[in-house]
């Protein structure tokens, strides 16, 4: 089986199990910072969480320039810990797909803490069981499959870049958690549908 084709079987493999898609937008771009926007969509596109999130540190204007959230703007929205129980339900044994994992889930487990959080189940599989945790972004890279000789592993792409490669239309709202995790649920659905 060729890389390309591993990819697709692993795509519709997440597909057939009805994952829920989520992405975050956050105080910054490098290190301990926190999550200021959520949401969660399913497989189908349906709208599970959605929230700005008042972090309990400023967002930077790095970030801010990035997704054009300010601070004025969480002000008056809910804190991590508010939405926690809706994240916790929407989450609750299925799959979860995030377009770069390796940045997403430390924020998520950032704000818990941040928040006086037990981010526990966050980082630890079931009893006897997988993590439901997976990178849309390293399965579009090996479906992409150009290979980046330096880091000895298939190049990475940008969300946006993944979708336009995809024929999928960028939203006008890029770089929102919403429309982020909508184009995520998007690449996996259009990875699946592809013959091997």
């Amino acid at each position: 089986m060729t890389p390309r084709a591993d990819a697709i079987r692993t795509a519709r493999d997440w597909w057939d199990r009805k994952p829920v898609f989520i992405d975050t937008e956050t105080t910054g771009l490098k290190g301990a910072h926190e999550i200021c926007e959520l949401a969660v969509i399913d497989h189908e596109g349906a709208v599970l969480t959605d929230s700005l999130i008042r972090p309990t540190i400023p967002i930077t204007r790095e970030a801010a320039d990035v997704h054009g959230i300010t601070n004025a703007m969480v002000n008056p929205a809910p804190s991590f810990k508010d939405i926690w129980p809706s994240l916790q339900a929407a989450l609750a044994g299925r799959l979860v797909v995030i377009y770069n994992l390796d940045f997403d889930l430390p924020r998520l487990v950032q704000s818990a803490r941040a928040n006086g959080l037990d981010a526990t189940w966050l980082t630890q599989a079931p009893q006897h069981g997988e993590s439901p945790w997976r990178c849309a972004m390293k399965l579009y890279a090996q479906f992409h499959g150009e290979w980046n000789r330096y880091h000895g592993n298939y190049r990475w792409h940008r969300l946006g870049d993944a979708a336009r490669h995809c024929g999928i239309t960028l939203p006008p709202d890029l770089h929102r958690a919403r429309a982020d995790a909508e184009l995520t649920r998007r690449i996996v659905s259009y990875m699946a549908q592809q013959a091997k």
